[in-house]
């Protein structure tokens, strides 16, 4: 019996991707949350930094896995539209998760208004208040990032 290696499992595409995302997305938020709480660092200039991180995984990620089949455009041409995609996404990413972090701090929102059953209080703490932020910045982000990665970044190239 030979073993299987994970190049050789046809997988979709999205999920690929999701795969991907998800583990950067451990990174990105890893990298965010330890710069916020440890370091003491802006939040807004932790996320930016931390999202930066993330992106140039998730482009590895995608190129070496999830769009590896398709025949792709030289490393010089697709750089740039990472750095078109990414610059859409990161604007997308955080513009949606510093509207979500103002909306949070400034409103008087408990747990139960966001039917969330995971946390014990009724109120949101302040590391809440950022990971609700970064989740909801990461899901407008994934949304933009995979139409600009699909249809422009790894789109299939004609032989």
């Amino acid at each position: 019996m030979t073993g299987l290696s994970i190049s050789a499992v046809k997988m979709n595409p999205l999920v690929s991707f999701l795969l991907v995302g998800g583990g950067s997305f451990i990174v990105d938020l890893s990298i965010y949350l330890s710069l916020i709480e440890l370091a003491a660092w802006q939040p807004f200039v932790a996320r930016t930094l931390a999202f930066m991180v993330g992106l140039g995984l998730t482009w590895f990620g995608n190129r070496k896995f999830t769009f590896s089949e398709r025949s792709q455009l030289s490393t010089l041409k697709q750089c740039r539209w990472v750095i078109t995609i990414a610059a859409i996404s990161a604007l997308a990413n955080l513009g949606a998760f510093h509207l979500m972090r103002l909306h949070l701090l400034a409103s008087t929102l408990t747990l139960e208004d966001l039917e969330l059953v995971i946390f014990t209080s009724n109120t949101l703490t302040g590391i809440q208040v950022e990971i609700i932020s970064f989740a909801v910045g990461v899901l407008v982000g994934l949304i933009v990032n995979w139409l600009g990665s699909n249809h422009f970044t790894f789109k299939n190239q004609p032989a």
